[in-house]
């Protein structure tokens, strides 16, 4: 039995053949095609965006030395320095509780319609 010289390809080398060339050429005649679908979507891709994902960039505050002059990005990592300043504080337990009960409480408050029973008479 002989080795054959043939090249060994991959299934998905298979199923990509020929396709790869006109990808941009395929897209955009997708996108021309369907451009009111795209319209639509955007607005609300755009506020998930905003109200989702930016918010998240302010997180890294919290690790940073943050100072006004330099920026969020320019400012010195600290990591968990800031924590344990925090935490470490002698008033912690008192406020820490405070702070979990304002927090439980204002949930209750302001997202449980249940919380009220309001009388309706008829």
């Amino acid at each position: 039995m002989g080795q054959t010289s043939e090249k060994k390809t991959s299934y998905a080398d298979t199923l990509t053949k020929g396709r790869n060339e006109n990808v941009f050429k395929r897209e955009w005649i997708f996108f021309k095609k369907n451009h009111e679908l795209f319209l639509i979507f955007l607005p609300g891709a755009l506020l998930i965006f905003i109200f989702a994902y930016l918010p998240m960039f302010g997180i890294i505050v919290a690790f940073k030395n943050y100072r006004f002059d330099l920026g969020l990005l320019g400012s010195e990592w600290i990591g968990f320095k800031n924590f344990e300043f925090f935490l470490s504080q002698e008033l912690f337990p008192e406020n820490g509780t405070y702070e979990i009960c304002f927090t439980i409480n204002g949930k209750n408050f302001t997202t449980n319609s249940k919380t009220y029973k309001i009388n309706v008479q008829k």
